[in-house]
């Protein structure tokens, strides 16, 4: 590139090490942090579903079998109710 200076002598071994350091070092924590952030997703994952759980047993045991009901009430009663 014409814009572009060119390095005329390779760059000292120490500048290297160091930028090697950094870019090792930054994928580390690139991992770490991603793994803290899946690890708190997979919680709250794990808790959401807990919730609902919970939610649909105390909905069913709450509510009573209306088929059961409607089949040992008399067709008259029904009939008296929704009028």
């Amino acid at each position: 590139m014409p814009g572009r200076p060119r390095l005329r002598a390779p760059l000292p071994s120490s500048v290297t090490a160091l930028v090697h350091e950094w870019s090792v070092a930054s994928v580390q924590g690139a991992r770490r942090n991603a793994l803290v952030a899946n690890t708190a997703c997979a919680r709250r994952r794990a808790e959401r579903q807990e919730v609902a759980d919970y939610l649909a047993a105390r909905a069913g045991a709450s509510t009573p079998d209306t088929s059961a009901v409607a089949e040992a009430v008399e067709p008259e009663v029904r009939r008296a109710a929704h009028r």
